[in-house]
């Protein structure tokens, strides 16, 4: 269906591209689009996952408002599996996908998730005064940033990927300290790349993890490691 076709044309956000590109299909123009929707996910010409966030985070809050309504006829336990299935399913979809977007769109979908918590809470005062990091380890929810930690090992642990990268020995310290070199990079484009985060995801995290271990024994393995540990910074 040519009248439902569209192209983009994927280029990074300084460099020009001339817009009399014409593409045909049966003699007919295809439509040039900034931004398109594949398969559940939003891509940008520049690359830039924020159009996703953004339908994200109104799917989201969608959830959000849903579940305060009813929340106080459900005891916490019950608000808390509505989360995962009304709230959690749709952060999931495409992560492995978009979940290299910005600091910023993380920060926007942390808000969200800490008035979740609110909710399961049933906690009527001012937001400000409710301190939500305890929260996260009580109910035992992580995160966003840590959820695409929690994915990307998930897809390292799958595919043994762990044995993909060779390490750089410390000849002061020995393989136990050893490291795995990163691709040198000066775009954005390039610190998104698949290859780049595993090697910094193994890097901050390897020494705290049990490759050996069966697939669901790992997922609770790491998830349990990401609740007790810090905010996660990259990848």
């Amino acid at each position: 269906n040519t009248q439902k076709t569209k192209f983009i044309m994927f280029r990074p956000i300084n460099k020009h591209i001339s817009d009399n590109i014409v593409i045909l299909f049966d003699n007919q123009r295809l439509e040039q689009v900034s931004t398109q929707k594949f398969l559940g996910v939003w891509f940008h010409e520049h690359l830039t996952w924020t159009p996703h966030v953004n339908s994200l985070l109104v799917d989201l809050a969608r959830s959000v408002g849903c579940l305060s309504k009813i929340a106080f006829l459900l005891p916490s336990w019950l608000c808390k599996s509505l989360y995962y299935s009304m709230f959690y399913s749709k952060l999931l979809y495409g992560m492995l996908v978009w979940g290299t977007t910005t600091k910023t769109n993380y920060d926007r979908i942390l808000i969200l998730q800490k008035r979740a918590l609110r909710v399961i809470e049933k906690y009527k005062g001012h937001p400000k005064d409710l301190d939500t990091q305890p929260l996260f380890l009580k109910h035992g929810i992580l995160s966003a940033k840590k959820v695409y930690n929690l994915k990307l090992m998930q897809h390292i642990h799958k595919h043994k990927l762990q044995d993909s990268f060779p390490r750089t020995v410390s000849t002061t310290y020995g393989f136990r300290n050893s490291t795995r070199k990163t691709k040198k990079t000066r775009t954005n484009y390039g610190k998104q790349a698949i290859d780049y985060k595993i090697i910094q995801l193994l890097n901050l995290h390897e020494s705290n993890i049990d490759f050996t271990l069966k697939t669901k024994q790992f997922k609770c393995h790491h998830k349990s490691f990401l609740l007790l540990t810090k905010d996660i910074v990259d990848p």
